[in-house]
């Protein structure tokens, strides 16, 4: 888990490490090479990212999650739907998997577009998992969706940094990286 102050660095660090941002010194190394290094597309599908301000392409709710992974099946698809709690919400629409999402998802309440990223992350399922304050902004149900995938991500043996305050996750973390004592 990774911690500390507002403007610290947390979500510039996660975001070097799944290479959206090219580190200005230093590297990073995956498995001692270096992710410049890897095909992009080939890191893309180890990495299930779920971001602080989850973007989606303007499209279709099935289009976003096989945008992905495009070889998931339906039967995956509502796997994801459901371990992100959102199978009530696509069943509750009038087009389903084909709901529009319109200007980067911002039609969907803030709490549907983390659930969302949640489920995105479940479809690429990565080797590594990386989140970004994943139960900022949700209710206690959606915080027990988050606790849940946490676990279960621990328990099929993926490596997950995760950042929070969240004195829950905090407590389940292996190891914790306070970035206030890096710069002080």
């Amino acid at each position: 888990a990774i911690t500390g102050r507002n403007g610290s660095g947390k979500t510039m660090l996660v975001r070097i490490i799944v290479g959206l941002v090219e580190p200005t010194q230093g590297q990073v190394l995956v498995d001692g090479v270096e992710v410049r290094q890897l095909a992009p597309a080939w890191w893309r599908a180890q990495v299930s990212y779920v971001p602080q301000d989850a973007v989606f392409l303007d499209g279709t709710l099935r289009e976003n999650l096989l945008a992905v992974r495009p070889d998931l099946t339906e039967v995956q698809l509502r796997h994801c739907l459901a371990m992100a709690d959102l199978q009530r919400f696509v069943d509750e629409q009038p087009l389903g998997m084909e709901y529009l999402l319109l200007d980067g998802g911002r039609n969907l309440a803030p709490g549907l577009r983390r659930r969302l990223a949640l489920a995105r992350a479940l479809a690429v399922n990565g080797a590594l998992v990386v989140m970004d304050e994943p139960s900022g902004g949700l209710d206690r149900a959606g915080i027990q969706v988050v606790y849940q995938c946490l676990i279960d991500f621990a328990k099929n043996s993926r490596t997950i940094i995760v950042i929070t305050h969240d004195p829950v996750i905090l407590n389940g973390a292996q190891q914790v990286l306070d970035m206030d004592q890096l710069t002080q």
